[in-house]
């Protein structure tokens, strides 16, 4: 593993964590919020992830001044949210964006992030990051999934990526192309953070499935790590509490090896 700074262990805030803090507390180093409201006791550091996305029109409404005080409110010093879809009108099914609109163009586009990122800057003084989406064949996900996308908009606003490494082997699978090509060409030298989870398929397509981890993940998170030096690490799966817990133990000792 390349050397850095040492990684954070965060878990993000569901069910399974708030009815079983005590069960986290030996490995838990930074928390994860998800939505306004919740206030989890420990001295842990906050940081927050949000559902929105940056190509919202109407992103001031759900960052309203609630939100911005319940971040200063839990000291959050580093918010990520997605990077899309990149159509004004969507509907969700399944856990999809569906695409109501035409796709905008990359001007467009970019001209949308720079407003909504003028906007929180107003209000929020940290570090910004957005997540990488998976790619479904619905129409909303074309320009999104992209990593030349991607890496322009990384770059061209000074932001950082949460790499969702799940979303990544989705997106790859899906579009078809190889799945070590399509993380090379993601900003990896901008990551400050790392979903992991395990996928699955069904029928002709990978889905997100948020499965415990296997030791093959381990290992791809393993080699990812000569790459990329993230400051925060999460797993993402939230129904069985003695798997979670085990992945969490074998991702402890990973960094500690």
């Amino acid at each position: 593993m390349r050397s850095g700074k040492k990684m954070k262990i965060t878990v993000p805030v569901s069910d399974l964590f708030i009815a079983h803090l005590e069960r986290f507390s030996a490995f838990t180093e930074a928390v994860e919020l998800k939505r306004v409201g919740i206030f989890v006791q420990g001295k842990y550091e906050f940081i927050f992830h949000s559902g929105q996305n940056l190509l919202d029109h109407a992103l001031n409404c759900s960052f309203n001044e609630a939100f911005f005080d319940y971040l200063k409110e839990n000291k959050v010093t580093y918010l990520s949210l997605d990077l899309g879809p990149a159509c004004e009108k969507v509907e969700v099914v399944n856990k999809r964006y569906i695409a109501c609109s035409s796709i905008m163009n990359r001007e467009k586009a970019f001209r949308v992030i720079e407003r909504n990122l003028s906007y929180i800057k107003k209000y929020f003084t940290g570090r910004i990051a957005v997540e990488n989406l998976n790619y479904y064949r619905t129409g909303a996900y074309e320009l999104v999934c992209d990593p030349a996308f991607i890496n322009e908009a990384v770059k061209r606003f000074g932001i950082k990526l949460l790499l969702d490494l799940a979303h990544a082997k989705i997106s790859a699978f899906n579009i078809k192309i190889d799945h070590a090509a399509y993380l090379d060409d993601l900003p990896l030298e901008e990551v400050i953070e790392v979903h992991l989870s395990q996928p699955s398929i069904a029928g002709d397509e990978m889905v997100d499935a948020h499965g415990w981890l296997e030791d093959r993940d381990f290992e791809e998170f393993k080699a990812l790590l000569e790459h990329v030096q993230p400051e925060y690490v999460a797993i993402e799966h939230y129904r069985e509490l003695d798997k979670l817990i085990e992945n969490y133990k074998k991702l402890k000792g990973l960094l500690n090896a």
